[in-house]
């Protein structure tokens, strides 16, 4: 068997250390990129949070609006009614 120096070994040691540090290196960016997708991922979710009290009250608004427009409010309050039953629901379902 072949005997390896003490300056052999020492080189190897160092182009290892290298090689850990780089990979140390490339891991930290890996880790970063996705505490930042974490972070983008709860802004999104707490843009969807208010988003649908929103929606409904906006539909309603309008649902009002339009009800007032065309006939007077008290006519077609059975109307608004049922709009904000079917908001409801389709919030509930998750489909708003």
């Amino acid at each position: 068997m072949e005997e390896v120096s003490h300056k052999e070994i020492y080189d190897r040691l160092l182009l290892l250390e290298a090689e850990v540090n780089d990979l140390v290196t490339h891991t930290k960016g890996m880790i970063a990129a996705f505490e930042a997708a974490n972070g983008a991922f709860k802004v999104l979710d707490a843009i969807a949070r208010i988003t649908k009290p929103l929606i409904t009250i906006g539909i309603f608004l309008t649902a009002t609006y339009l009800s007032i427009q065309w006939h007077g409010w008290i006519m077609d309050l059975h109307i608004l009614v049922w709009y904000m039953i079917k908001v409801r629901t389709c919030l509930r379902q998750g489909l708003l």
